[in-house]
């Protein structure tokens, strides 16, 4: 195997297992796609671009009070993401990352015999610019570390209406407001070959509020968002490298006027498994899938059931 073809596997298997879920934050308290959840930063080199298209798909369909799951539930919802990052290495110790999303929702409603209800949500989502700077060069040691901070604009739309009739903030594309991001990573290399690697990843968000979210002018204010991602995949088998992880979230509740809104925010544990593999020096795929193991909501939510995630990456 050539060293390039090589570099190209790593890049794309840390792209892979550094990808957190949409942390169940469709339903619970954020709007559009959960960007703060989606962000991959892989290790670049100075003047490296890489580019990763992904499509995710998920169902939210399980009703908890707590940690109790309940039956009975009376709304199911469907999310289709899409998602363009692009990473580019300003020199050896710092690299920009600029992130593009877009979402279609899909909320299902039955009672009792009454007729069911759909409602459906579409349109580009917020964007992510992160500034990471390599704290430690990858040829110092085998342990490496980032830092990085960035911005979530406010490019999706989040005052899309139903009959004249405003959409609750969680169903909008956008979260209408600015959001401080702060990330970090730390990764281990166990093997001189550098496909043996284990990475913990934390990152925070900051939530800016929505001031005109309706038209009485109230304001619209999503909880922040912590999540802690253990990584570890292993060396090449058969040309696939493959991941698991477990990762942690805890989303406070969101603010609707001044007050809090009871059923939303919560803690979660998701496990998570993907493989990835390099078709070319240049081109790969990355395949996951993700399942909560451990939830405890505010007060009473829908939450994910499960999600699956598929990502082309380019490595220059």
């Amino acid at each position: 195997m050539t060293s390039l073809t090589l570099r190209s596997i790593i890049v794309i298997a840390t792209v892979l297992i550094i990808q957190a879920s949409c942390a169940f934050s469709q339903v619970c308290s954020c709007g559009g796609v959960p960007l703060i959840g989606s962000l991959s930063i892989p290790d670049t080199q100075k003047g490296q671009i890489i580019l990763k298209a992904s499509f995710e798909s998920k169902s939210i369909n399980q009703l908890y009070s707590g940690r109790e799951r309940l039956g009975g539930a009376t709304r199911s919802q469907t999310v289709q993401s899409s998602i363009l990052e692009g990473t580019i290495g300003l020199s050896d110790r710092f690299l920009l990352s600029l992130t593009l999303s877009g979402v279609n929702q899909v909320r299902r409603t039955k009672i009792a015999a009454l007729p069911s209800n759909k409602l459906r949500t579409a349109g580009i989502g917020d964007a992510v610019v992160l500034l990471i700077w390599n704290v430690s060069k990858r040829t110092e040691n085998r342990l490496e570390f980032q830092l990085g901070a960035g911005l979530k604009a406010p490019l999706g739309q989040s005052d899309l209406r139903d009959n004249g009739i405003l959409i609750a903030g969680d169903m909008q594309p956008g979260s209408g407001a600015w959001d401080g991001i702060i990330w970090g990573r730390a990764s281990f290399t166990g093997s001189k070959s550098q496909t043996m690697k284990s990475a913990l990843t934390l990152s925070h968000n900051f939530r800016g509020k929505n001031d005109h979210f309706s038209d009485n002018g109230e304001t619209y204010q999503f909880g922040a968002e912590t999540q802690i991602m253990v990584d570890l995949f292993s060396r090449s088998i058969l040309g696939v490298i493959p991941s698991m992880g477990l990762i942690f979230i805890d989303l406070a509740a969101s603010d609707f006027g001044g007050s809090r809104l009871t059923n939303s925010g919560g803690t979660w544990i998701n496990i998570k498994a993907g493989v990835a593999s390099s078709f070319t020096s240049n081109w790969g795929l990355a395949l996951s899938g993700e399942r909560p193991m451990y939830q405890d909501v505010n007060g009473t939510q829908l939450t994910k059931s499960w999600s699956a995630l598929i990502s082309l990456i380019y490595s220059s």
